[in-house]
């Protein structure tokens, strides 16, 4: 009698069994490999923010906008005109995507969740930007008005573009808000994702693990790169910004262990 030809249970449970030792060995490389390509993905995009402002000041001789909190019309009322998000839209038009890092690209209406879920705008008073999302942020130290409404140094501000610091000031970066001020006695977040919803908005706004234990950052200077996340108390994010606390700073252990 010819013997039929086929696997045994045994050598089919061992095949299967080598199948997901490669699968264990496999899935975290392409983990890696699929951050790695959403951290290029939010580079990329941050660059375009970059040019986007460069052009944006180069029509108003070197002058960024006015900023989110610039009051417009007789009744002073903050409406979001003179925002980054509508300022810029005569040169980014209908391209919104580019407003969403891929490791953040659905608000919490959408299912995201914290730490990286996307900001929304669901204030109407903020006709010219209601219903707008995205996951980055500007920091608010570069835009061009005197003061704001929250009696913040306007001396600090750089408002314009050609800075000699450039490569140190940041301009659009991962965020859990539309904007961020940080300043020098901001503490880390205690646990990553405790963003800070308080008037200030400091650096709990942008302290969290994004991007490998940081975020990536567009520059003044046009150039972009991922900043760890206690090496943002190194940034000059406004001119009187104190870069030495970086050395003083009582770090908690989740971040320590990224750095």
């Amino acid at each position: 009698m010819r013997k039929e030809n086929g696997f045994t249970l045994i050598e089919l449970l061992v095949v299967i069994a080598i199948i997901a030792v490669l699968m264990g060995i496999l899935m975290p490389a392409l983990q890696r490999v699929k951050k790695q390509a959403q951290s290029a993905v939010c580079k990329s995009n941050q660059h375009s923010w970059a040019l986007l402002f460069q052009m944006y000041a180069q029509d108003y001789d070197d002058r960024l906008m006015m900023g989110f909190d610039s009051v417009h019309g007789s009744g002073g009322a903050r409406d979001g005109r003179h925002s980054w998000m509508h300022a810029l839209k005569p040169y980014y038009g209908d391209d919104d995507d580019i407003r969403l890092c891929p490791r953040a690209n659905r608000t919490v209406n959408q299912g995201g969740h914290m730490p990286w879920a996307a900001w929304e705008v669901t204030d109407p008073a903020w006709q010219y930007v209601y219903g707008e999302s995205g996951s980055y942020g500007i920091n608010s130290w570069v835009t061009s008005d005197k003061a704001d409404v929250f009696q913040l140094k306007g001396a600090w501000k750089w408002r314009t573009m050609g800075q000699r610091q450039a490569n140190q000031i940041p301009l659009m970066l991962d965020s859990g808000f539309w904007l961020a001020r940080p300043l020098d006695t901001d503490e880390p977040p205690e646990e990553d994702g405790a963003f800070d919803w308080d008037a200030g908005g400091g650096l709990k706004r942008v302290c969290h693990d994004r991007h490998n234990g940081g975020i990536n950052i567009a520059f003044l200077d046009l150039s972009v790169r991922r900043v760890p996340m206690m090496r943002l108390w190194q940034l000059k994010w406004h001119r009187q910004f104190d870069t030495n606390v970086y050395h003083t700073m009582d770090w908690p252990k989740w971040i320590q262990r990224y750095n």
